[in-house]
């Protein structure tokens, strides 16, 4: 018989590591004989070597999540799709109790989760979404409401958008709580997946996760394909093996639609993608964007491995661009309807919005370098009322009431990520309130190819260190100072970087200054180490760098080599501020 084709949406862990397609090719009947499948795992500095689940870039983000994974072939079953990121073992302080670790035996930031709990799936049944998760009831029951919101928001919005009918049908999510949990389910319902972030069954129309590691919008992605499979009428995605198929436009409304804001309690779309903003914005800055007709002609392994988040956010890019102008917005219903009768990708697209693919290509660089200037003021981080827009890594429990974020946290290193438009000179800004242990604050960017995580700030009862991740397991050590964090007290922390000098101000007062080597960020975020803190007043500015002010020229990175505490630089009244970390400077509080 000919070959036949089935396609499944690989579900991935993070903000911006969102789901791609894998096509898996059936092979005549021959008794034992595997279909082949593109299989992902991870690539790039920590993952290359095995160790740890690694953000996006967001990660990579994403979704906000990506750029760690590049491609091999295995066998697998049919009907199934997958992506690795084995988790690291936590290592212990060199004391066993300190709450700020130190130096390289620091542990790596993304661990094994906690040991999964076998309680029952409970089912959740909404008007087009069926849940079967073992998360917490309060958890299970606000996920419901939104993913049925986001349905109704999202078949609306299609319709709208394609100018057609659509309506939600009924879909199933499972949601484990642990990834371990996730992995037992998949040994036995999808060998070879133990180590994805999740996959997507077209065929079943069921996304299987879990919840540490994986943002909301990566729900709403896979979501939007299972729509986009009813407008084409092809759940297997046999659409992407045909010459030209614009595999840019099924991704982009997959990006374009499942990205949110949150709106009170709950959730609109479609929004900003801020994560896919920081990707494009330093592409553009570092030359590595993709051209309009490299985009258009994108087979579909550039939507895999190490090239993903690019062409994902570019497929963002450009509908969101079409989208933004009356002209060519009226112009995509009718590319949809020519693409879905089976016409050529790129003639179809030449046809729609223009001949001239160089002018195209420039007014949609234009759109998006608009779009990507920071904002004036300050800029809230926290709506105050949920953290839906943020993407919890490596557990803990993290909520949100009465305009602050609690976290408690376990075992691991547990972290709460946001991605903005990238800043090279800024200043964030919150409040804490430390009960036990060690609350920390990132510093990271969403670039294809980088670690995302740039610093590390650990602030403890006693003591700040400033720390510079370069991998999962390579994070050391550049400056740390004596601060006084009372805990049960609020206190208010201020970092700045401007003109590539990271300042650390606790209680209004200066701490430990340093250099810094990476210009631009957009990732902010909280961590916990064996903590309960709470949190409030997160608030991020775009700062003018010293030498604008002064009329100065700008200038790169001073000599020195990479980050290091500022020359000649003790902070008034804290004598002890050393580049040499301590064991046990500070402990933990039970």
């Amino acid at each position: 018989m000919p070959a036949t084709l089935a396609g499944l949406l690989v579900v991935t862990a993070g903000l911006t590591l969102l789901a791609a397609v894998v096509v898996v090719l059936e092979a005549p009947e021959r008794a034992g004989t595997p279909p082949i499948l593109a299989r992902w795992s991870p690539a790039g500095p920590a993952a290359a070597a095995g160790r740890g689940n690694v953000p996006p870039s967001a990660a990579a983000s994403a979704g906000d999540a990506g750029q760690f994974r590049g491609v091999q072939v295995a066998a697998a079953p049919t009907g199934r799709a997958l992506r690795a990121g084995p988790a690291e073992t936590p290592t212990p302080d060199a004391d066993g109790q300190s709450a700020l670790p130190a130096g390289t035996a620091t542990p790596a930031p993304f661990e094994a989760t906690e040991p999964a709990g076998r309680s029952p799936l409970r089912r959740y049944t909404g008007r087009n979404i069926v849940l079967m998760t073992d998360t917490r009831h309060e958890y299970a029951q606000d996920l419901l409401l939104k993913l049925d919101s986001f349905m109704q928001q999202a078949a609306a919005a299609i319709a709208r958008v394609l100018d057609t009918q659509s309506s939600p049908r009924p879909t199933q999510i499972i949601v484990f709580e642990s990834q371990e949990r996730y992995q037992d389910h998949a040994r036995e319902h999808a060998p070879g997946l133990v180590n994805n972030g999740g996959y997507y069954d077209g065929g079943m129309r069921t996304v299987v996760t879990y919840r540490y590691n994986n943002s909301m919008q990566l729900y709403f992605h896979e979501l939007v394909h299972a729509m986009m499979g009813e407008q084409f009428n092809d759940h297997h995605f046999s659409r992407y093996t045909r010459r030209h198929w614009p595999i840019w436009f099924d991704e982009g409304m997959s990006e374009y639609l499942g990205s949110f804001e949150v709106q009170g309690a709950g959730i609109r779309i479609p929004a900003p993608n801020k994560g896919k903003l920081a990707y494009l914005a330093n592409a553009m800055a570092q030359g590595v964007f993709i051209d309009l007709v490299g985009l258009l002609r994108a087979p579909p392994d550039r939507f895999s491995g190490v090239s993903m988040n690019i062409y994902y956010a570019e497929s963002w890019g450009l509908l969101d661009h079409l989208l933004a102008s009356p002209v060519t917005r009226g112009r995509v219903p009718l590319f949809f309807r020519k693409i879905r009768s089976g016409e050529d990708g790129l003639q179809a697209f030449k046809t729609c919005f223009g001949e001239d693919l160089g002018l195209i290509d420039a007014a949609w660089r234009a759109h998006i370098y608009a779009k990507t200037r920071p904002p004036a003021g300050w800029v809230p981080l926290f709506s105050g009322e949920s953290i839906d827009d943020w993407t919890v890594h490596e557990g803990g429990q993290w909520k949100a009431a009465a305009g602050e974020i609690s976290g408690a946290g376990d075992r691991n290193y547990n972290y709460l990520i946001k991605s903005e438009i990238p800043m090279t000179d800024f200043a964030y800004e919150l409040e804490l309130n430390i009960q036990r242990g060690t609350a920390g604050l990132i510093l990271g960017n969403n670039f294809h190819g980088e670690y995302p995580y740039y610093y590390l700030i650990d602030v403890a009862r006693d003591a700040v260190m400033l720390r510079r991740a370069y991998s999962s397991s390579q994070i050391e050590p550049v400056i740390q100072a004596w601060a006084e964090v009372p805990l049960g007290e609020w206190v208010r922390l201020r970092v700045t970087v401007i003109d590539r000098v990271l300042r650390l101000h606790v209680g209004g007062r200066e701490v430990l200054q340093a250099r810094v080597d990476r210009e631009r960020y957009s990732l902010f975020g909280l961590y916990l180490y064996r903590a309960r803190v709470r949190f409030r007043g997160l608030q991020l500015r775009r700062e003018l760098p010293e030498r604008a002010l002064a009329g100065v020229p700008s200038q790169g990175p001073t000599a020195g080599g990479p980050a290091e505490p500022a020359p000649g630089w003790t902070p008034a009244g804290n004598p002890a501020a050393s580049a040499a970390p301590r064991a046990g400077m500070a402990r933990e509080e039970r």
